[in-house]
């Protein structure tokens, strides 16, 4: 026995040669133990925790303890191991990647812990090292196999810098194809048509499972959803159950849910028909807001003011609904009040909220048109949107991850509006992490991982990053037709407090108007040392910028639309 680069090698005894031939990997045989027979052992073995069954049914020779075994013996009753790594003949390599005398080396030996880990592989049963409480990982941490759905823009890149030697695969529809990034980093990729049923997506999971067993599973999109929770129950990996799934996409049944739970002051049903709508208007009145049951991007949403609104209504929520799910439509009662959404972090079903943003949003089908952090509340105004976020999230069934839910709050009530199981968009992460020690993204893929990031979020929520207040203008142009110029990008960057300028649409697009959050043109973020100044030096920013879109022969040039929050 001697130490080669810190791993402790064991040269095989001659009595043990005939293993060599046969197998790969290696199995810990524990000292003789009383009646002539071996306890059950663990130890750590390539950075995981291995825990051997009693198999042996007598004592081991001196000479051979403690001893690090071929694997792949023929003997009857002996399963043969395939899964590890071939061995150099004639030596074994047993590593701990564990520091010595490390909470992880000490207390991890005894008990593996409940499904999904261990998961038995031929006699062995593979338990992770945990990491550190901080959420950090070691520089060499255990093998992991991630399994993820659909795309995820930045996340699978940040999984991967957090987790060293992490492996990749992505199981999504052929549309999300272009938008998966870093496929040179992806052991494999599957693609599955769009109408695809619930068991060909479990098929393939099962396929990737069978030749590279996968350790966590993950979905950093609203896409496929339902099908991330069914292959992670089929597969026994942690995720978001079916129930909760369904509550949060289904509007219908998270209405019925939350007024299960006491936060049922919203009156919804489901509609196909204009006689279901004015059926509903009779029993709760107008105005009433129409939209997709399964809707995102604010796609879809009308308020109808009247019967003579019911038609468009349903046409425009018809619209909405083509790159969904489901083309179902639903109507709810018009609450009236200050909108504001709010960004919580779940881990173990305890829920913080980060901050809470301000909302500015036009009035015909609310679309957002820019956002102000942190909004500009009352401590009660606050502490009443916390409980009912977390009275909602513990209603829904969330247990872990980053959510973003819409609150309207009235003179008496906070009214859940919608909740979502992942980040906001519109550059409201970004832009929290700049005013707070936060990154809610970075939680997002820490947790896909198994690793904690909620006592880190909590400490760095009430410390002010860069600057106290930051805001997000929308370029939002009013004209139809094809877009063939913009303007003033550089000066829009120039201007003071800008933090970050995009354009959004490429030149030769079609502008369709503010027909929902994917319509708008451009944003600037800004910061400040006030909620009003951070918004003011993002709408200046917008307002250096110009579009000049072309349509049926002529061409118009358009701005931006300033609004000031209340």
């Amino acid at each position: 026995m001697h130490t080669v680069g810190g791993v402790r090698r064991v040269h095989r005894q001659r009595a043990h040669r005939r293993c060599h031939r046969h197998g790969r990997g290696a199995v810990l045989r524990p000292p003789a133990a009383d009646h002539g027979r071996a306890p059950a052992l663990s130890g750590v073995v390539g950075g995981v925790v291995r825990h051997v069954p009693d198999r042996r049914p007598r004592a081991l020779p001196r000479l051979l303890r403690p001893r690090i075994l071929g694997c792949r013996d023929h003997r009857p009753g002996r399963p043969a191991v395939a899964d590890r790594p071939r061995r150099p003949r004639g030596m074994a390599v047993r590593r701990c990647r564990a520091a010595p005398g490390s909470p992880h080396q000490q207390s991890r030996l005894a008990s593996p812990p409940r499904h999904p880990y261990p998961r038995s592989r031929g006699g062995w049963t593979d338990v992770r090292l945990p990491p550190d409480p901080g959420g950090h990982v070691t520089a060499n941490p255990p093998p992991m196999h991630l399994l993820i759905i659909s795309g995820g823009r930045d996340l699978p890149d940040r999984a991967r810098a957090l987790w060293p030697g992490l492996r990749t695969s992505v199981i999504c529809r052929p549309e999300v194809l272009p938008r998966v990034r870093s496929k040179d980093q992806v052991t494999r990729l599957l693609s599955i048509r769009e109408d695809a049923p619930v068991e060909e997506w479990l098929a393939a999971a099962r396929f990737i499972h069978a030749v590279d067993p996968i350790d966590r599973i993950a979905n950093y999109s609203e896409k496929d959803t339902e099908h991330t929770a069914a292959i992670a129950e089929d597969l026994g990996l942690s995720w978001h159950s079916t129930r909760t799934l369904r509550a949060v996409n289904d509007k219908t049944q998270m209405r019925h849910d939350l007024a299960e739970a006491g936060l049922g002051g919203i009156a919804a049903a489901a509609v196909t028909t204009k006689a279901e709508v004015e059926a509903f208007a009779a029993a709760h009145g107008y105005p009433l807001i129409c939209k997709p049951v399964r809707g995102t991007a604010s796609k879809g949403v009308t308020r109808v003011d009247g019967p003579d609104d019911i038609d468009a209504a349903l046409s425009w929520g018809t619209s909405g609904t083509k790159d969904l799910d489901s083309h179902e439509l639903m109507v709810e009662q018009f609450v009236t009040g200050v909108e504001f959404s709010v960004e919580a972090l779940s881990e173990a079903g305890e829920h913080f909220v980060v901050g809470v943003t301000g909302k500015i949003s036009e009035h015909d089908h609310f679309v957002e048109l820019g956002h102000v952090m942190p909004a500009d509340i009352t401590d009660d105004v606050s502490t009443r949107i916390h409980a009912a976020v977390d009275t909602a999230l513990t209603a829904l069934g969330v247990r872990d991850g980053v959510t973003h839910t819409e609150v309207i709050v009235s003179d008496d009530e906070v009214h859940i509006v919608e909740t979502h199981l992942r980040p906001a968009g519109d550059e409201i992460p970004e832009l929290w992490s700049r005013i707070r020690k936060v990154d809610l993204l970075d939680a997002v893929a820490k947790q896909s991982l198994g690793l904690p990031a909620l006592a880190e979020t909590r400490a760095g929520a009430s410390v002010v990053n860069e600057a106290p207040a930051a805001a997000i203008w929308y370029a939002c142009p009013d004209a139809v037709g094809e877009l063939t110029a913009v303007d003033g990008e550089d000066e829009a960057k120039a201007s003071p407090g800008v933090a970050a300028v995009e354009v959004l649409r490429d030149i030769g697009d079609r502008l369709e108007g503010v027909t929902g959050s994917f319509a708008r043109a451009a944003h600037v973020c800004a910061l400040g040392d006030t909620v009003a100044e951070a918004l003011a030096r993002a709408q200046g920013g917008v307002g250096a910028m110009h579009f000049t879109v072309k349509a049926s022969g002529w061409t118009s040039q358009t701005s931006h639309t300033t609004q000031t929050i209340s």
